[in-house]
């Protein structure tokens, strides 16, 4: 359940963490290969899906230890139909790698109820190709067609 639709809490001015790159971590850091750079993929499996929680436990402890509030990212950058035929993957399930990847986000934010400042999921949508290297540029009324599958899945 949304705790802070109506109220963000990081726009209050307090000091907020965020994450630092999952799949760059998990690739170099940890050996773990992730197609297409696409976080979603590695949940389905029990042991790549407790690496990508373990990599947001170190962030959410640290902000924790630190008393700050935390940014938790869904792990859906790329869980989107520009990228389903590289992953071979449905729309039907694209929607549900969503919906998971915010179910372990919520999980997370359970997880680490007794930190003393908030913990905000962050629904994460896009990029419509390559984020670093597009090879397409869309007006902002395109953009919002576009992207307004994903963030359907994710509301």
């Amino acid at each position: 359940m949304p705790a802070y639709r109506n109220a963000l809490p990081q726009l209050s001015g307090d000091l907020f963490l965020a994450d630092a790159g999952a799949e760059t971590n998990l690739i170099f850091n940890k050996g773990i290969g992730i197609p297409e750079f696409a976080l979603h993929t590695l949940l389905p499996d029990p042991r790549t899906r407790n690496a990508v929680a373990d990599y947001f436990r170190g962030f959410l402890s640290l902000a924790r230890d630190m008393g700050t509030g935390y940014i938790l990212d869904s792990a859906t950058w790329k869980a989107h139909m520009h990228w389903a035929d590289a992953l071979g993957a449905s729309e039907a399930e694209l929607r549900a790698a969503n919906h998971d990847a915010l179910a372990i986000a919520a999980a997370l934010r359970d997880e680490f109820s007794g930190n003393a400042k908030p913990i905000v999921l962050n629904g994460i949508a896009g990029p419509r190709s390559d984020g670093y290297a597009p090879d397409v540029e869309i007006s902002p009324g395109e953009g919002q067609d576009y992207h307004a599958r994903q963030i359907g899945w994710l509301a």
